[in-house]
This record gives structure tokens, C-alpha cells and sequence, in this order.
């Protein structure tokens, strides 16, 4: 697992909804979907700088760039990532709802 309690070397990605973090032969993936993201050193290493973290429903990932300016666009491009996601699925939810007239149920749907 690539989200151990220590520091890696990795490469992440952003592909559709989810936050893809590589390290080594290890894929780990996060759903944006249902995280938050913020501009916050991990309380446990605070003199480390340009860092992030990704709160997730289950725990708290913490990145560190190696710039201030790539924290910035990480962090906006994960943001972007989960609005987008979130006005995609509205959008399908409002298009199952006029699909299905009469129906006065709501689905998720992916």
C-alpha cells in the first residue's frame, strides 16, 4: 500500500475522478469524489514544506511537492477534478430524473 505512515517517492496522476499515486510496483488509488484537499503540513512532520493533504472518508494522504508553485496547481487541479466530478454527476442525476418522468425517486448514479 502506497499510503503507509511514511515518506515515498511517488508519482501521482489525476485520470477521470481519482487521484492515481504510484509508487514502485505499488498502485494505490483515491476517489475525489468523496475528498477534500488542503494546504496543510502533516502535523507529525511540520518542517517539511510545500505540502498537502487529501482527506478521504477513511483516512488523511499527505504530499509534498517540491515547489511552492506545484503545491498551488496540485491543488487546483484537484480541485477542479472534484467540481467537475460533482457537476457530472448532477448533471446525470437531472437527466435520469427528466428520462424517468413520474418517477419521484433519486439514484446515484457513477
Amino acid at each position: 500500500n502506497v499510503f503507509a505512515q511514511r515518506w515515498v517517492h511517488a508519482w501521482i496522476s489525476i485520470t477521470k475522478h481519482c487521484l492515481v499515486v504510484q509508487s514502485g510496483d505499488t498502485e494505490s488509488k483515491l476517489d475525489l469524489r468523496v475528498c477534500q484537499v488542503k494546504a496543510e503540513n502533516p502535523p507529525f512532520a511540520p518542517e517539511r514544506l510545500f505540502c498537502f493533504s487529501i482527506l478521504a472518508p477513511d483516512r488523511t494522504v499527505f504530499f509534498q511537492a517540491t515547489s511552492s508553485q506545484e503545491k498551488e496547481c496540485w491543488i487546483m487541479a484537484i480541485h477542479k477534478c472534484i467540481a467537475t466530478s460533482l457537476t457530472a454527476a448532477e448533471e446525470n442525476r437531472q437527466f435520469s430524473i427528466s428520462e424517468n418522468k413520474g418517477a419521484n425517486l433519486l439514484v446515484d448514479e457513477p
